[in-house]
């Protein structure tokens, strides 16, 4: 499924899902920036929410579509529950706890929405595929994701300190690579929008241990060293700082697309 360890994919997840809410603050505005770029002149009745989290967007959806049928999917099933437990007075909602590509149903769908959750995939075309294969002909399909450039300043930092190869943070796709993807799938894109987001937090330190309080943590099998660590807290630092405390760049692209009749 995704650029790293799968399990290791889940257990951050997993271990994430209780301070989810109050710490991810970026994932909850991209949320509500997705929605925004959503048709509403469209009625949805049946809707599939890949990657739900906690329910950032879910809570959007149920407010302004009001589906008859929404199906939320997550790989987390700690996060699921979570969500469950904040609309489980929704008689609409139903659940599916374990990989979207796994994901067999005969239900077609209006609408597919992810959040920040299809970076995870490697194959996009095995993706992309798969989510038209699951829409109505005319079903919509809207995502937010980051790309490349996201998190720059910490990978400038991680290649100044290490000597590795392989630079232990996620490696996010490029506009061009999604766009042919989703062509190549069948999709027509009806909009595609990139929006750079500056974030400020008090120290490096306190920005690594919020990616790691929200599931983003390193993707390399082989842990920092002590030493690794350190040497890129103070490259960090020594660049990146301004008076606001230091800042990254969530870098990030948000597309709507039609399954065409």
């Amino acid at each position: 499924m995704v650029g790293m360890d799968l399990l290791k994919l889940i257990k951050n997840f997993n271990s994430s899902a209780k301070d989810y809410e109050k710490k991810a603050i970026e994932q909850k505005k991209i949320a509500k920036m997705l929605f925004n770029i959503i048709h509403k002149d469209k009625k949805y009745k049946k809707v599939l929410e890949a990657g739900c989290g906690t329910g950032f967007l879910t809570e959007l959806l149920i407010k302004n579509f009001n589906p008859e049928f929404l199906l939320l999917n997550d790989i987390s099933l700690n996060m699921l529950k979570i969500c469950i437990k904040k609309f489980n007075k929704n008689s609409s909602l139903h659940t599916y706890h374990g990989d979207f590509l796994k994901l067999k149903t005969k239900k077609k769908f209006d609408l597919i929405v992810s959040s920040m959750s299809f970076q995870w995939f490697k194959d996009l075309k095995k993706l992309f595929s798969h989510s038209f294969k699951l829409l109505k002909e005319n079903g919509d399909l809207a995502f937010s994701i980051p790309i490349n450039g996201t998190f720059k300043e910490l990978i400038f930092s991680l290649k100044r300190s290490t000597n590795r190869k392989d630079i232990p943070v996620l490696k996010f796709p490029s506009k061009e690579k999604i766009k042919n993807s989703l062509l190549k799938s069948g999709f027509k894109i009806l909009s595609i929008k990139e929006k750079i987001i500056k974030r400020y937090y008090p120290s490096c330190w306190s920005f690594m241990k919020r990616l790691k309080t929200t599931g983003t943590n390193f993707p390399s099998s082989k842990p920092l060293t002590p030493l690794e660590l350190r040497d890129t807290i103070n490259y960090y630092e020594r660049f990146f700082k301004t008076d606001k405390g230091i800042y990254a760049t969530w870098q990030i692209l948000f597309v709507f697309a039609r399954r065409p009749k």
